[in-house]
């Protein structure tokens, strides 16, 4: 397989998940897609959703999202005590390394939580 077709298959395959989420979401809230707003990940090169004489009820536009405006839901947590235990010390770690090398903004609007700037994601990829 070609590079192009391997990142051809990666983007269908990521837009096609984030559709999924879209409409499970849409069922959760009983709206409908016309109330809803129901959107595809347009591909950055030639690669296009469907034929261009199909797409008349449809309108480009821009839109952008943040890993902080993404709501990410997991009602599944794990029994044991020892992942519990696990998971924390990995939290900790994480903060501790954050605290360590980037700058922050502590309580932001009164919540006492911290906005981090600037964070590397090298910084992460040696905790795991």
């Amino acid at each position: 397989m070609t590079q192009v077709s391997y990142e051809w298959y990666a983007h269908i395959a990521d837009a096609t998940e984030e559709l999924r989420i879209q409409v499970k979401r849409m069922r959760r809230e009983g709206k409908k897609p016309s109330d809803f707003g129901l959107y595809v990940k347009a591909h950055p090169d030639t690669l296009t959703v469907t034929a261009v004489n199909k797409m008349y009820h449809t309108e480009s536009r821009p839109f952008s999202i943040s890993y902080d405006g993404k709501l990410i839901e997991s009602y599944i947590l794990p029994e044991s005590g020892l992942k519990t235990k696990a998971n924390r010390q990995l939290l900790r770690l994480a903060f501790d390394s954050l605290m360590g090398e980037c700058q922050f903004t502590q309580d932001i609007e009164g919540t006492q939580s911290y906005l981090f700037h600037n964070v590397r994601w090298m910084l992460f990829t040696t905790l795991y």
